[in-house]
Formats: C-alpha cells, sequence, structure tokens
C-alpha cells in the first residue's frame, strides 16, 4: 500500500475493529445515561449493554466519565463540521440555516444530547470545561456573522431573504 507524502495511512483492520467498538459502547452508554441518569448507570450496566465482561470495557475506556466525554465528542463532531463548512453568513437564511442544521443535529442526536443536559443539570462540574468551549465556538461564530453585519452597515430588517 502506497501513500502519499502528507496522507494520513490506512487504519488497520484492528484499528477499525476497536473504533467500531469504542461506537457502540458510547452508542449504549448514552441511551443508559439518559434513560436512568450518570449516576444511576454503573460500567457493568454499559459492558452488559454492549455484550461484554465489564473488565473488558475497561480496555476501550478508563471508566465512566471516560465515557461521558466520548459521548461529548462525539455530539460535537457533526456540531464542529457543520460550523468549519458552513457557507459564508451573507444572507439572514444562511444564518436561519445553520442554526436549523445545528437543532437538526441536536434532535438527531435525542440520546447523546439527553445524556449530556441531563448530567449537566445535576453536576455541573463533570463537563462544565468542555460544554462552556463549545458553546463559546459556537457564540464567536454567531458574533463574527453579527459584527460583519454591523461593520457592514446591514441592519436585521434590511438583510436579503436569501
Amino acid at each position: 500500500m502506497n501513500s502519499k507524502k502528507g496522507d494520513h495511512p490506512r487504519q488497520s483492520r484492528r484499528e477499525r475493529r476497536i473504533e467500531r467498538r469504542r461506537r457502540e459502547i458510547v452508542t449504549v452508554a448514552a441511551q443508559l445515561f439518559a434513560a436512568k441518569g450518570y449516576a444511576y448507570t454503573t460500567t457493568k450496566d454499559i459492558a452488559e449493554a454492549a455484550d461484554m465482561a465489564e473488565g473488558t470495557l475497561y480496555n476501550y475506556f478508563e471508566g465512566k466519565r471516560d465515557i461521558m466525554l466520548a459521548i461529548l465528542n462525539e455530539m460535537c463532531v457533526p456540531i464542529d463540521a457543520l460550523l468549519q463548512n458552513a457557507r459564508p453568513l451573507s444572507t439572514r437564511n444562511d444564518f436561519v440555516s445553520v442554526v436549523e442544521d445545528g437543532l437538526e443535529i441536536f434532535v438527531s442526536q435525542v440520546d447523546f444530547t439527553s445524556a449530556l443536559f441531563t448530567e449537566i443539570w445535576v453536576d455541573d462540574t463533570i463537563l462544565n470545561d468542555l460544554i462552556i468551549d463549545r458553546l463559546q465556538y459556537i457564540g464567536q461564530a454567531i458574533q463574527g456573522f453579527i459584527t460583519k453585519r454591523i461593520e457592514a452597515g446591514i441592519s436585521g430588517s434590511s438583510i436579503p431573504r436569501s
């Protein structure tokens, strides 16, 4: 297998299997956290739902907190991609489209969303810094859009609809 300079080597079969298994664990954990709550879900519950021994779970994650952080990262990947790949926000509809797409991501990942927001509500220290970083990133994108419109002298009522 030849790869060009700067290309990332393809993952081995083993690496792909490990990644698939990690995603399975994250998915079942999110469902359990959403249904039972983070505090009431054990690593044994997660392992059973993922059809593995509890000790095997620790080959993939250090513990329950590590799994919760993986849930956050899993949820943020499509949101980050949305913001990075969004076309320039030159119209009101462009802005509305990005917001709608973001909400659609949250809704499509209801187990992840529910698990995260439920846990933050109960214990805001567990993910506080990571959530704040993500919200600041989104806030900066929105602020940039508004600032550019103000600098261009375009008021909300004069922004073209399409």
